[in-house]
């Protein structure tokens, strides 16, 4: 904080007093405008206490740098995108990534319509960035912002999403958003997406009714301090959901100035979504449950949820397999 910023603090009596105000109310000051600023690092949080955090309703600004950007994809060829795929992924989930662009993800290899990339948070660990920079020179599709990767920071994730996607994929007709223990069948999500024309719309899975969990044991625990009404307003489930092109730089500049919540669906489908007046669309062939892990199975299915690296790869390897006979 800087001299000039600092209004000046006017002196009643003696020196000692405003010693005792410096020492005493300065740290305080201090303290308040650094935890305003580190928002990225929910270490900090922790380490102050559970209900500061909880009960702490702050908008986010979004000022995270890019440590990785790759800002070329959507103009790395003279097609236009229909779909940017962008994998929400934590940092050292290496196996997750060469999974996903060894078996569903490998339909951008063929399909030039479709993009896909990897979005990161910052990790503390040096050896595992050394290994992410690696990977993104080889691969070039991971796309990394200095905040904090944590399960509590998934809501400033997507909203880093929405801010690249919107900078750097503007022409894109959708915007998938997906969890790396998820099977995306691309091909089915493209038919269906053409069958009909949606604007200004988020699809998933819509879950309407949904309350927010008051129990501070629970993983959901939501106090009134960060949501004080009694039903969350509808949103689609996390694990994965498209936003058609016109509502992304919608969204993500609502996330700007509405309150931070670090549910992300409820917070980007559901509280910013009402709030930019963008409309829900329910697609049951989005899950956030787990079908069993066949091919068959997503013959007439968008995503399938909580799959490990060698079911991911059961699916596919049958999924592909053209001599496959499945009851429809």
């Amino acid at each position: 904080m800087d001299d000039e910023a600092t209004p000046p603090i006017k002196q009643r009596c003696c020196g000692n007093n405003r010693k005792l105000f410096i020492i005493l109310v300065v740290p305080t000051i201090v303290l308040f405008f650094y935890s305003v600023n580190m928002l990225g690092d929910n270490s900090f949080y922790k380490n102050i206490s559970n209900s500061f955090y909880y009960n702490t309703r702050y908008i986010n600004p979004h000022n995270f740098k890019y440590l990785i950007r790759e800002n070329n994809i959507c103009n790395s060829t003279n097609s236009s995108v229909y779909l940017i795929v962008i994998v929400c992924v934590a940092p050292a989930n290496l196996k997750g990534r060469v999974t996903i662009r060894e078996t569903w993800g490998s339909v951008v290899k063929t399909n030039k319509e479709v993009k896909l990339i990897f979005m990161l948070g910052q990790t503390l660990n040096a050896q595992v960035q050394n290994q992410i920079n690696n990977e993104s020179s080889h691969f070039h599709d991971i796309v990394q912002e200095d905040f904090l990767d944590s399960y509590r920071n998934l809501s400033l994730k997507s909203a880093a999403m929405l801010k690249w996607s919107y900078r750097y994929c503007p022409s894109a007709k959708y915007t998938l958003k997906a969890d790396d223990d998820m099977f995306v069948n691309i091909e089915y999500l493209l038919i269906v997406l053409k069958r009909r024309t949606l604007n200004n719309t988020v699809i998933g899975m819509q879950i309407t009714g949904a309350r927010p969990i008051r129990n501070k044991n629970s993983k959901w625990y939501a106090p009134s301090g960060m949501f004080n009404e009694s039903v969350y307003p509808s949103f689609c489930s996390g694990t994965s959901y498209v936003i058609s092109g016109d509502a992304v730089e919608r969204l993500y500049t609502t996330t700007l100035v509405t309150p931070s919540f670090w549910l992300e669906d409820i917070y980007i489908t559901g509280i910013c979504r009402t709030k930019a007046n963008v409309k829900i669309f329910n697609d049951n062939r989005f899950t956030y449950k787990k079908p069993k892990a066949a091919g068959c199975v997503f013959r007439k299915r968008i995503t399938g949820h909580r799959y490990g690296e060698r079911e991911i790869r059961n699916i596919w390897k049958e999924f592909t397999n053209v001599s496959l006979k499945c009851d429809d």
